[in-house]
């Protein structure tokens, strides 16, 4: 284990409190070849756990849902068809009813499992059925079936929620908001004995499909079952990933709380590890998600599959306090800042007016290099709309010399002005504190004195440290991606070129277009990050995963077959914990 360079925090709320958090170690390995390792391993699943994915859809959705379905996680489903009322070979959307909207949901989606049925019905062993509004982690899904038996026609999974009406089946249904999937046998006694029969299916020109389907698959005596992980936790998320992670009510949120058949509470304990579906998550959050996944790491944190079965575990819990503002303060709290050495809030109470920001930081900082100068090698002053990876922040600054002056942050530069970081926190050294606040602070020719209100705090600190001789520093990974984030991830990963990625881009000292790969694997900060967002940054980066990924294992290429065969046993043993082999009939 190696000793941690130690952090001080200050961020803009409204009071000044100080905090400790205990968590002063941590470990981390270098990768070589492991998104090989983990794209082979996801290959071999696929190929083991053959999935068919069904997506609702309409003509009218091609290019603002469709597309991004297709540029993320259908990449990794075995084959798919949209189910529209157009034929469109490009997606491939087809033509399975008349009428767009989801009071017609029923027919579309009938008729379409009746042309999957018939093309590819033998070919695959489970139908997963989804809408053009959800995001799927196919790898955890073909974990969750791996020890399932196709052949079997009694069961379907998803979220199961119960019926209003108490003249439908006492079982209930899963909701097409969750996604569900059935067996290539339920498939197959559906199309081929359901839709044929008045006895089992209605026939029927507008109706709810999960709710009718539902009704069939009952008459044919293939049920619901419960579809949490071992630790009755959800898998099949019925809506966003920003609503359900929060501590928060919402009312989508409510209404599936209401209507669940297993109790359903606030938070992301309650969210399992390997989540398989995200309903209601648009253009955005697809590459948000995407990214997270597939491509975004944490130092240090490896994967559950093999902590588990080292019989190892780690549970780190927060305690909310009222007197926080709830809408700033309390998801930072219960996030990042538990992984924060020291904190001090700036504000009000510091004796400067609200609005005067650069007075604020100007007490701040040196409220910050009296009492704790000596005690801390990094300061970092945020904003409290981020949200920061401590873990990968730390590893950043493992590389530097904590004894050289450094001011890390993203860059902007300004016609007469010295570059200066700004918008997603910066992060001075010990020595470029105290030099700031000795040195630049006392002396006006050197700093803007804090008499002058309205000035820009983030340019006018970075012209005080240019005084002093404090340039900006590299602030990027070894590749040149952006570690510093100044927008939001949500905002910064969609392929197009918004009108603050313009904005921003006319001042930055490193343009860039917004994608993935303009992105370090390990980011340090995103801003500015709605509270909702932040607890689904904190979910999907530090407690969901994909089953397979060997983020954090480093390989050699001769060592990948044996770490391919190593990851995709230690999925079989977990799959066991998980759900418990199937008899066949």
């Amino acid at each position: 284990m190696i000793y941690l360079n130690s952090i001080f925090l200050l961020l803009f709320v409204m009071f000044i409190n100080i905090a400790s958090d205990p968590g002063n170690f941590f470990q981390f390995y270098c990768c070589i070849n492991t998104f090989l390792v983990s794209d082979i391993v996801s290959a071999k699943l696929q190929n083991k756990v053959k999935v068919f994915c069904i997506i609702l859809s309409g003509k009218n959705y091609r290019h603002s849902r469709d597309d991004h379905q297709k540029a993320t996680w259908l990449k990794r489903c075995g084959k798919y068809v949209f189910a529209s009322t157009v034929n469109d070979p490009k997606y491939p959307h087809v033509r399975c009813h008349f009428d767009n909207g989801y009071e017609y949901s029923f027919t579309k989606i009938g008729n379409c499992f009746k042309w999957v049925f018939k093309k590819y019905g033998a070919s695959y062993d489970w139908f997963f059925k989804v809408s053009c509004l959800h995001y799927v982690i196919m790898e955890n899904l073909s974990m969750f079936l791996m020890n399932k038996d196709p052949n079997k026609d009694t069961n379907y999974y998803g979220f199961q929620a119960q019926f209003k009406d108490r003249h439908r089946p006492n079982v209930g249904f899963i909701t097409g908001g969750s996604g569900y999937v059935l067996s290539r046998a339920s498939f197959k006694k559906l199309v081929t004995k359901g839709f044929t029969s008045k006895k089992y299916c209605k026939v029927l020109h507008r109706g709810l499909e999960d709710q009718y389907i539902s009704e069939c698959l009952a008459k044919l005596k293939i049920f619901p079952v419960d579809s949490r992980d071992q630790k009755k936790r959800l898998l099949f998320i019925p809506g966003s990933v920003s609503e359900f992670a929060t501590p928060h009510t919402f009312k989508q949120k409510s209404f599936f709380m209401q209507r669940a058949v297993h109790k359903l509470e606030n938070g992301m304990a309650y969210l399992g590890n390997f989540p398989i579906s995200i309903h209601y998550t648009d253009a955005n959050m697809m590459y948000v998600l995407e990214y997270l996944f597939y491509h975004a790491e944490v130092a240090g944190i490896g994967s559950i599959i093999r902590s588990t079965l080292d019989h190892r575990t780690i549970e780190a819990q927060a305690n909310e306090q009222v007197k926080y503002r709830e809408d700033r303060d309390m998801p930072i709290r219960n996030t990042y800042l538990k992984k924060c050495n020291k904190i001090v809030f700036a504000d009000s109470k510091l004796g400067v007016p609200k609005k005067d920001r650069y007075l604020k930081v100007r007490k701040a900082f040196v409220k910050a290099y009296r009492k704790f100068g000596d005690d801390f090698d990094y300061f970092l002053k945020m904003e409290n709309n981020s949200y920061f990876i401590f873990d990968n922040l730390r590893q950043f600054l493992m590389s530097k010399s904590k004894y050289e002056d450094h001011y890390f942050g993203f860059p902007f530069k300004e016609e007469g002005k010295s570059n200066y970081m700004s918008g997603s926190g910066y992060v001075l050294s010990k020595s470029a504190l105290k030099k700031l606040v000795t040195r630049g602070f006392p002396n006006k020719k050197k700093c803007k004195p804090p008499s002058i209100l309205g000035l820009h705090e983030d340019l006018e600190i970075g012209q005080c440290l240019a005084s002093v001789g404090i340039k900006i520093s590299e602030s990027r990974d070894k590749q040149g991606r952006i570690l510093f984030v100044p927008l939001s991830a949500n905002e910064f990963l969609f392929p197009e070129n918004t009108e603050q990625k313009k904005k921003i881009n006319q001042k930055a000292v490193y343009p860039f277009k917004g994608n993935e790969n303009e992105l370090s694997n390990f980011p340090i900060s995103f801003h500015p990050m709605t509270k909702d967002m932040i607890y689904s940054m904190e979910y999907v980066t530090y407690v969901a995963e994909i089953a397979g990924e060997m983020s954090t294992k480093s390989v050699s290429k001769h060592e990948i077959t044996r770490e391919v065969n190593r990851g995709l046993r230690n999925i079989r043993k977990y799959a066991r914990k998980l759900t418990p082999i199937e008899k066949p009939n």
